[in-house]
């Protein structure tokens, strides 16, 4: 880290880039998890079996017409 901000021309290409989405990609919660544990950042072995529930976020989609996020 530089300490330096940011120039406005490389946020707003950032900005550019980004695609909002309702699913919360389970899988990739877990790995940063993993990796964390890994790197040592958490001492133990990550269980994250409970910390997403998609039941509201499908009853919706359901409700839209639209397909199941699953984990």
């Amino acid at each position: 880290m530089s300490g330096k901000p940011l120039k406005p021309e490389v946020i707003k290409a950032a900005w550019a880039q980004l695609e909002f989405t309702v699913d919360p990609v389970p899988a990739s919660v877990l790995e940063g998890a993993q990796h964390a544990y890994a790197v040592g950042v958490l001492k133990k072995q990550p269980q994250l079996d409970h910390l997403i529930d998609l039941t509201l976020l499908n009853a919706l989609l359901k409700e839209r017409g639209k397909p199941a996020v699953t984990s």
